[in-house]
């Protein structure tokens, strides 16, 4: 918080270890750079202080009330910049382990929240993440920037050059 602050950051406020709160409105794009220990900017979507447990069922209802009428999800174009008129992102869950079933039917939820709002998912080329926090106090929805692309598998195409797309290899 200090070192924010210095930075130039208005009131802050640590909601948890690892996570700031900011309290006050400012232009954290021209103030990021000068942190040295700074890992991800992170907006939230929503949180809802509800224990979900291992109940599937209350997951998807609980999943779909974090996007509806979403500020940030109706007004992103406000906040990201992007060479198209879509917002391409990633979607994961934490937190919780669900059968296949249910994390497909969450996914269908959200893609037809989200692509209401001109948010489009798309899982190898994407310019943000939306991420759902499972915890033992709360479920939030986060919209992650992600300011680079997504290089986890690019040391195959070097290894092995007759490699392919790894998404296109986990389908075959």
């Amino acid at each position: 918080i200090n070192e924010a602050v210095a930075a130039g950051f208005p009131k802050l406020k640590k909601v948890e270890p690892g996570l700031l709160k900011l309290t006050e409105t400012c232009a954290p794009e021209a103030l990021l750079s000068n942190l040295r220990c700074i890992y991800t900017p992170r907006l939230l979507f929503s949180r809802i202080n509800e224990t979900i447990a291992s109940n599937e069922d209350k997951l998807l209802g609980t999943v779909s009330a974090l996007f509806n009428n979403s500020y940030l999800a109706a007004g992103w174009q406000n906040l990201i910049q992007t060479t198209d008129s879509r917002l391409a992102y990633r979607f994961c869950l934490e937190g919780v382990r669900t059968s296949k079933k249910t994390f497909l039917a969450l996914l269908e939820n959200v893609r037809g929240q989200l692509k209401a709002y001109g948010m489009e998912d798309s899982p190898s080329n994407y310019d943000v993440e939306v991420r759902v926090e499972v915890s033992s106090k709360s479920i939030a929805a986060w919209l992650i920037p992600t300011f680079q692309k997504d290089d986890r598998f690019s040391y195959r195409t070097k290894d092995v050059g007759a490699s392919i797309n790894p998404v296109v290899a986990a389908c075959l």
